[in-house]
């Protein structure tokens, strides 16, 4: 059995090792999720959906990568650094696949709370002094299927420096227009110890009703799972103490006959269960009437909290194993026909080898590997969906390794059939015997054993710091009972709620 787990809450810091120079790139909207991030969760590599496969096909998955360096150096003068039709990738050549003038941008569904106010949520790897939020919305007269203009906007929130939070979020509490439909909210931030600022696009859903709901996150599905594996829905309050755990086996469902394995259908029969369960959160689509409810479908469902509180949760999948295939037992009769005939081949069976897959090149955890480089690793060969380094092949459901095939050294044998022997009996009978011959046949079997290990406990590594900068990949820290190991440069950003896509790896429990 293989435990995965998947990370929900807002990301933490961005991939920065492929580049040093991007070391000092902040930020992008979380909620409502902006576009180069909602592409990035989705996979840079091969995203999901139809609008950011446009956006990678256009610019490469490198702008993923980097999706919090939406920025120019524009010292409050945004017009002039950002020209019309290059809004959403902050007029830099190398995001715009992010301008793409698309009606099937990924929707962030989105209410006013009671007092008509959203709390927008900023995420800063590395937070700065601030002089100026400034949040956009676009008019009812917009087209979608034209290159965004600094005309199409409106201001409708405007902030100065507010403190940044502990998980490296800015909260931007503003009044929320009156829309209803598909609309764009637009950010700028523009920082006041620098000439610098950034920009990110959220496509969302206005429902034009009020809401007590909370936008938490997405429930994002990537695979489909194996028969019986289990997945566990857990929610931690603000100080990541357990609140709620509620799980599902996946197999068919008894009522409606479908495969709850499915990648479209796991987050609906998860969210089925959360929604009956939990005192806190609701999971599914926000309706027009303010209500929640879950649909089918890998992507679009989100965790609510009902009552507006701040709660962070965690998806935990466990994979049921493949059975091992076991060598069929070996029979071999003890007695003997009384009647024996003489049997004479008219050909001789004959074998030829067939050659072995070669194995690529052994992983090696401290070397880099870009996107689509092959190694071999217990058997089989694996393929680098993007640049990886320290990732044990296999070792996460959703990671950047992809199996495509086994390998071996060793040649199989294939029989080739030949001509059909022709058999001559010794002697021909001139009585029918009032019995059958008969034969006692006693089967060998021989077992296949499997071993079995118990592996032990690994010695805690030194004790993760928050103050400390992490700069060289695969460096081994220890938090809370477990080993971690980062996978590029990382401060600050805590490793048992890092999440999937983070910067910390799971090597598992230490003493």
């Amino acid at each position: 059995m293989k435990t995965y787990r998947l990370g929900l809450a807002l990301l933490g810091s961005a991939t920065v090792l492929l580049h040093p120079a991007t070391a000092l790139a902040h930020g992008t909207m979380a909620d409502p999720i902006s576009r180069v991030l909602q592409c990035f969760n989705e996979g840079p590599e091969a995203p999901k959906s139809a609008a950011c496969q446009a956006a990678v096909a256009q610019s490469g998955p490198q702008m993923l990568y980097d999706w919090s360096g939406v920025n120019q150096l524009p010292n409050g003068n945004h017009k002039a650094f950002v020209p019309d039709g290059q809004l959403c990738g902050g007029g830099k050549s190398n995001y715009a696949g992010l301008n793409l003038a698309r009606t099937d941008w990924p929707t962030t569904p989105i209410a006013a709370n009671a007092n008509g106010q959203y709390d927008f949520i900023f995420k800063a790897p590395a937070p700065h002094q601030t002089s100026e939020w400034a949040l956009y919305v676009t008019r009812d007269s917009w087209d979608p299927t034209q290159p965004l203009k600094w005309s199409d906007l409106e201001r409708f929130c405007t902030l100065g420096n507010i403190p940044v939070n502990a998980d490296k979020t800015y909260k931007l509490t503003c009044p929320l227009p009156k829309k209803t439909g598909k609309h764009v909210i637009y950010a700028t931030w523009q920082r006041s110890d620098s000439a610098e600022a950034f920009y990110s696009c959220s496509d969302v859903s206005f429902s034009g009703g009020v809401s007590t709901f909370k936008d938490l996150g997405q429930v994002r599905a990537y695979q489909d799972l194996a028969e019986n594996s289990k997945i566990s829905f857990r929610l931690f309050d603000a100080q990541g103490l357990d609140l709620e755990k509620t799980e599902l086996i996946v197999g068919i469902d008894n009522q409606s006959g479908q495969n709850t394995g499915l990648a479209s259908n796991w987050p609906y029969f998860l969210a089925q269960k959360v929604n009956a369960s939990s005192r806190h959160v609701s999971i599914g689509v926000l309706q027009g009437n303010g209500s929640v409810t879950a649909i089918q479908n890998a992507q679009d469902n989100h965790v609510y909290s009902r009552n507006g509180a701040s709660y962070t949760f965690r998806i935990d999948i466990e994979g049921a194993s493949s059975p091992t295939p076991t060598a069929a037992p070996t029979v071999t009769p003890t007695g003997t026909p009384s009647t024996t005939p003489t049997i004479t081949p008219t050909a001789a069976p004959t074998t030829t080898p067939t050659p072995a897959g070669s194995c690529a090149a052994a992983w090696d955890a401290g070397k880099d590997y870009v996107g689509g480089s092959r190694v071999s690793y217990n058997g089989k060969q694996w393929e680098a969906s993007w640049w990886v380094r320290g990732e044990e092949p296999g070792s996460q459901q959703w990671g950047a390794w992809k199996e495509v095939g086994k390998c071996t050294s060793s040649p199989t044998i294939t029989p080739v059939p030949s001509a059909a022997p022709t058999i001559i009996p010794s002697a021909t009978p001139t009585a029918t015997p009032t019995s059958k011959p008969t034969a006692t046949v006693t089967p060998v079997i021989t077992p296949t054993l499997t071993p079995t290990s118990t592996p032990g406990t690994a010695t805690c590594a030194v004790a993760w710091d928050a103050k400390t900068a992490y700069t060289n990949p695969g460096t081994t820290v220890s938090y809370q009972g477990r080993n971690y190991q980062n996978k590029w440069w990382i401060q600050g950003d805590v490793p048992a709620v890092s999440g999937q896509w983070g910067p910390w790896k799971d090597l598992g429990t230490c003493k």
